[in-house]
């Protein structure tokens, strides 16, 4: 007998032979030994988990601070991120060099809602992270549409990990009257 596939579902096993489903039920070493897989992609799942929430405490402390204005922030952000130059950043960004040469020396800050997005999603921050930083923005998207603030909050808090471009195309079939730069 050829046995083609396997599949567990919980204390059985659907087992393929020769083209037929058989069923039968695991032992206790086969139930051990899917334990011991189970967890050990838990493990490694909240491995990622605790560095993610780590990271996100130690930027939330460093930019809280009363005294760390959005240029001290957006810096910390670069060197926290490895971002050796502001060219990078700028095409991670799709925000001039000038811009982002002008946010670190204090010189000006967002004046738009579509650029903090750009910002946050460029630098793929957790959105506790991105809240910090609207708000050091002193800008807000309550303005706007409830739909387009319902869209913003998507991007605050599910697509932040994805590059702007894919965020754009998904943004246009949304039919959503904004873009990231």
């Amino acid at each position: 007998e050829k046995t083609q596939k396997v599949f567990p579902v919980f204390d059985i096993f659907y087992v393929y032979i020769n083209g037929k489903k058989n069923i039968r039920k695991l032992c206790q070493k086969e139930k051990q030994y899917m334990y011991y897989l189970n967890n050990q992609k838990l493990v490694q799942e909240m491995a990622i988990v605790t560095e993610e929430i780590n990271e996100t405490i130690y930027l939330i402390k460093k930019l809280k601070d009363e005294t760390c204005t959005f240029s001290k922030a957006f810096y910390i952000l670069k060197k926290h991120y490895g971002f050796r130059s502001n060219a990078q950043l700028a095409n991670k960004m799709n925000i001039s060099e000038s811009t982002i040469r002008n946010y670190l020396l204090g010189k000006n800050k967002p004046d738009k809602i579509e650029t903090v997005l750009a910002i946050c999603v460029g630098f793929s921050l957790h959105p506790a992270v991105s809240k910090i930083i609207m708000n050091k923005t002193g800008l807000t998207y309550l303005d706007k549409s409830l739909y387009s603030q319902m869209v913003i909050e998507l991007i605050l808090n599910r697509w932040y990990r994805e590059d702007i471009e894919i965020i754009n195309e998904k943004l246009r079939v949304l039919n959503v009257k904004f873009m990231i730069p």
